[in-house]
């Protein structure tokens, strides 16, 4: 059974469902908003250790956000996803002129994704499953035109070995973005809250 929440976050009031016996939870990201598209191909890929011939033919990179921003960078293939070895200080560069908060670099078929994520501001760090990206991609792919409204099943963090599965469910009614993430959840803790009126 699914138990709703709001989460307070620097970004907003989140909902959010957690079912516990089902090992699963779910949040709604804010309105996608689209930021600026980063024509130059070789700017995009070389930061991230790749060439320009690594990024998706059609695709542009373009920072894409539902309450924190990243560039979202297609690639070609799952294996220049793989591949990337960034350099921290050219990311970094690359990251603060698009006003982007990390880099989430993906790969996609159909409804799914392979992604990493990248971030800058401690040195150079992976993270090995990212809600606050995953939305952003899936909004950006159904506003490209390159995914169905529906689930986008993204795998992330096999190259950090923590391997995640991020499900995302992004519609477009009319323009009333409806973008939700989710995935597997365990109980780590319990705790008990009093609240006084």
């Amino acid at each position: 059974m699914s138990s709703p929440a709001t989460q307070s976050s620097p970004a907003g009031e989140v909902p959010v469902e957690v079912d516990v016996d089902a090992g699963f939870a779910r949040m709604r990201q804010f309105e996608p908003t689209f930021g600026a598209r980063i024509e130059d191909r070789r700017a995009v890929a070389e930061p991230l250790g790749l060439g320009p011939e690594d990024l998706h033919p059609s695709l542009v990179a373009r920072v894409v956000s539902t309450g924190t921003e990243y560039l979202i960078v297609p690639a070609a293939s799952e294996a220049a996803v793989a591949s990337a070895h960034p350099d921290p200080v050219r990311l970094g560069v690359l990251l603060a002129d698009a006003g982007a908060h990390g880099c989430y670099l993906f790969s996609s078929q159909g409804q799914m994704a392979k992604a990493r994520a990248f971030f800058v501001d401690s040195g150079l760090d992976e993270d090995p499953g990212t809600g606050s990206a995953a939305g952003p991609l899936g909004a950006y792919l159904l506003h490209e035109g390159a995914t169905e409204p529906g689930r986008l099943t993204i795998s992330q963090g096999v190259e950090v070995g923590r391997p995640c599965t991020l499900l995302v469910d992004v519609a477009d009614g009319g323009g009333e973005w409806q973008v939700f993430v989710g995935g597997g959840v365990a109980r780590v803790g319990e705790g008990v809250f009093d609240v006084e009126a």
